[in-house]
């Protein structure tokens, strides 16, 4: 995969990696050893540009290998998600082919709120997309990687007044939706914590019932000593 990179920092949420790539069309297998690197690159990354694959899954009508082998991947990363135009991105040239979307963008833990369509002034085949990121707006925690206490959130939508806006024209509505997207991120926020990524130490089969023993037996009041095995306390 062929790719430009840049970092951004958005006042003071960390840094964002921006890459243009390009895939080209006739390689043999979706480049996916490649893409991971590029999304390796920072924990917050932004991938945009011509894929040369189809799927479903980003508004095309059929699946191609290429766009197969990127979905497979993409399903099994839990921080990525694909953000395509509803609006064909490339003019097929042969008659009886359909157009199809092959510029898209991947965003992994992008917390800002978003949108994404087609500029189509430009004589390419492929149409530009254009990417909108409200850095302004309060910034979304992935909540793949939080859990949420689901009382606290309706808890805080209740005494949280909604904002009331006088819809006039399309840049009145765009503001309704973005205070009310807030709203909503906001009492997210407060209502969740990270998970835990520390793996649970791998103990001896004969520590484990040990210390099932002993759950137990202070459970019904009747704790008692039991001493470990020296070989067992060897690291």
């Amino acid at each position: 995969m062929e790719a430009t990179i840049i970092n951004i920092e958005f006042n003071n949420y960390p840094p964002v990696t921006f890459i243009s790539t390009y895939k080209k069309h006739h390689s043999r297998d979706f480049p996916t050893a490649d893409l991971a690197k590029l999304l390796n690159i920072n924990n917050n990354v932004i991938i945009a540009g011509d894929f040369n694959a189809t799927h479903k899954a980003w508004n095309n009508a059929k699946n191609s290998k290429h766009g197969t082998q990127l979905y497979k991947f993409i399903s099994n990363r839990r921080d990525i998600k694909i953000i395509a135009p509803n609006t064909h991105t490339h003019l097929s040239q042969q008659a009886r082919a359909s157009h199809t979307i092959l510029d898209f963008a991947l965003f992994k833990n992008i917390p800002f709120t978003h949108s994404i369509e087609t500029f189509n002034d430009l004589s390419s085949d492929h149409l530009p997309i254009v990417i909108k990121i409200d850095i302004n707006c309060t910034p979304r925690s992935a909540p793949q990687l939080h859990t949420t206490n689901w009382n606290n959130f309706n808890f805080y939508l209740q005494n949280t007044p909604l904002p009331i806006s006088k819809i006039k024209n399309t840049s009145d509505a765009d503001t309704a939706v973005t205070n009310f997207t807030n709203t909503l991120h906001d009492a997210f926020n407060k209502s969740s914590k990270p998970k835990s990524t520390q793996r649970k130490p791998n103990l001896p089969k004969e520590i484990k019932n040990q210390i099932k023993i002993k759950t137990t037996l202070d459970a019904s009041g009747k704790t008692r000593a039991i001493q470990t095995p020296k070989r067992h306390l060897i690291t």
